[in-house]
């Protein structure tokens, strides 16, 4: 066979060939982006969750061994740390990422921080509320009405300045029915 009297016709891609895969490229990226980032937000809310059960964890053996909680100056740090004085007497601040001791005692390795700096801790002589802020509004923990979740039906995690979250672990004798706002 000769085929040298052939020619060699190449078909590219037609404009509106081009057009509608990078259409179709773009449709999939954004459904891939979003499913990543959504899922990120839930890892971010369970490390929150995980989190705060193990300062409630810590709160409850504080509390075995000095009779009361620790207090707070706010933004996650609690007056609880230091060797001097017993319990609160003489306590010096613990600050998120450094260790949780008092008079030797180790209560955490360390104190966690929010991923986003999303904790607040709120003390009162009846008890305590750990609070933080759920990316994911539709997580079951987040204040519903009806079917519909409440986005912004927050609590007060602090009175000033007033921090919105939606989450709260309370600990013993703590009330949120006062707290919680109503739309």
């Amino acid at each position: 066979m000769n085929f040298s009297g052939m020619r060699s016709q190449s078909r590219g891609f037609t404009l509106i060939e081009l057009l509608v895969a990078i259409t179709i490229i773009s449709i999939l990226a954004t459904i891939g982006l979003r499913t990543f980032l959504g899922a990120q937000a839930k890892s971010r809310d369970a490390k929150r969750k995980s989190d705060l059960a193990a300062i409630q964890k810590a709160m409850e053996l504080y509390y075995n061994d000095c009779g009361t909680y620790p207090t707070t100056i706010g933004d996650g740090d609690i007056i609880g740390c230091g060797s001097s004085g017993s319990c609160n007497v003489g306590a010096e601040v613990c600050t998120p990422g450094e260790e949780w001791i008092r008079n030797g005692v180790t209560y955490m390795q360390e104190l966690p921080s929010d991923p986003m700096g999303n904790y607040f801790y709120d003390w009162s002589s009846s008890g305590y509320t750990l609070f933080a802020r759920l990316e994911n509004t539709s997580d079951n923990d987040v204040p519903h009405s009806g079917t519909v979740p409440q986005a912004y039906k927050t609590i007060w995690c602090r009175q000033s300045p007033h921090d919105e979250c939606n989450y709260a672990l309370p600990g013993p004798g703590a009330n949120l029915s006062p707290i919680l706002i109503e739309d």
